[in-house]
């Protein structure tokens, strides 16, 4: 079997931003048991078995003690790429476990009930093939992380767990029902239903993400000292994330040539404005009087301009090197004359690390955390049998992506 390269799941970039809610049910020293036989997709009875999903199960009769994966009864399907595939149809194992079309597509369902009434049959169903194939990685590394944790605690910790999330489920449940305005859980998963989902495939799809996550900020946690050096050296090289660009409020007045007949005209109206600013006029009205630029309705006022922005350099130049509140010199350029004034400025730089300390300690636990989670997931996964449907097809043509791009009209 090959296995894909390691695609990091969601499940990972949400364990790194913190499971402070789910690490209150921790292990002591827990121990890695032996995996569970392994089976091969290839290797059933029927290769052409499909498990019913658990999924597929009211919400009513699933407890807390109850399995991930309820195997209700066996159908005959086509395997594929290449017939029908129905939501119960497996579509990928890890170590015997199945994974179901229905578990990818579920929260696309509403989207996927418009798009099959506006494509061919055809299209419609390589659509929603893209889709698995797109999706499976993470359902495979979530699939991984969970098992690893129904390993690794004592059964009496993970019944602890499972009543912890459970509760959590029940504050989505809570806040489900005010948002679609129903007063019963009965009148919840009804909406639901409408919408081409339910309340048991949600909470399968909540319970497994959380575990995932639980499984991840427990293993990826370290205890380590990081001290000035290593912050300094990461302030260095991200230098670019802690710089400050440079901006200013100001005014312009613009007389362009060609709105005054030429050069010589445009002078003249350039003069009398001149003439105006001397005598103590407010740059906002003489510009509203003689200006031809786009905001001399608004006085040539101009809202905060970052450095580097503006085409004509000179004009930056002279708005980052003007004393504030005042006037320039004549500015002539190939087809006007302005005067510009700055109101206000802020001065580019680079930010305190004195200022920074506990940010970049923050982000380096972080990174460290990433890369860990990284490296458990795919020890975990270079550890375990993993089959997809896509697997036959991928070792025959290992470079060739999907022969019709077809995207969902939701993409």
């Amino acid at each position: 079997m090959r296995i894909r390269d390691l695609t990091i799941s969601l499940a990972v970039a949400l364990a790194l931003a913190g499971c402070d809610k789910l690490n209150r049910v921790k292990s002591e020293n827990p121990v890695m048991g032996p995996p569970p036989p392994r089976m091969s997709l290839q290797n059933t009875d029927d290769p052409h078995t499909k498990y019913v999903d658990s999924s597929s199960v009211d919400s009513n009769a699933l407890g807390e003690d109850s399995p991930e994966v309820v195997p209700v009864a066996m159908e005959p399907s086509v395997p594929v790429p290449g017939g029908d595939l129905s939501g119960t149809q497996v579509v990928a194992t890890v170590d015997g476990m199945p994974i179901f079309a229905s578990e990818i597509v579920e929260r696309y369902s509403e989207q996927l009930a418009k798009a099959q009434e506006q494509l061919p049959p055809e299209h419609f169903r390589q659509a929603r093939l893209q889709l698995i194939r797109r999706d499976l990685e993470s359902h495979i590394d979530r699939k991984v992380l969970v098992m690893a944790l129904e390993r690794s605690v004592p059964p009496e910790q993970m019944k602890q767990l499972q009543t912890h999330l459970e509760g959590a489920f029940q504050e989505d449940i809570a806040r489900l029902r005010e948002q679609f305005n129903v007063t019963s859980t009965v009148e919840l998963d009804m909406q639901l239903r409408q919408k081409k989902t339910s309340l048991s495939e949600l909470r399968h799809a909540f319970i497994n993400q959380q575990m995932a996550m639980q499984f991840l900020g427990a293993k990826s946690q370290k205890k380590e000292k990081i001290g000035r050096e290593d912050l300094l050296e990461w302030y260095h090289e991200h230098e670019e994330d802690y710089r400050i660009t440079g901006k200013v409020k100001w005014q312009q007045l613009l007389i362009s040539w060609a709105a005054h007949g030429g050069r010589t005209n445009a002078l003249r109206k350039l003069e009398e404005a001149i003439e105006e600013l001397r005598q103590g006029a407010d740059f906002a009205d003489v510009a509203r009087k003689h200006s031809d630029g786009p905001t001399a309705t608004d006085g040539g006022n101009w809202d905060w301009t970052p450095e580097g922005s503006l085409s004509d350099e000179r004009v930056e130049r002279t708005l980052f090197q003007l004393d504030v509140g005042k006037i320039s010199q004549v500015l002539v350029g190939e087809d006007s004359f302005q005067l510009v004034k700055v109101i206000e400025r802020q001065d580019g730089g680079m930010k305190e690390f004195a200022t920074l300390q506990d940010e970049i300690r923050n982000r380096i636990r972080q990174e460290h955390r990433r890369e860990a989670a990284k490296e458990i997931l795919n020890d975990l996964r270079e550890r375990a049998l993993i089959e997809t449907i896509f697997d036959a097809e991928e070792a025959a043509q290992p470079q060739q992506a999907v022969s019709e791009d077809i995207s969902l009209p939701f993409n």
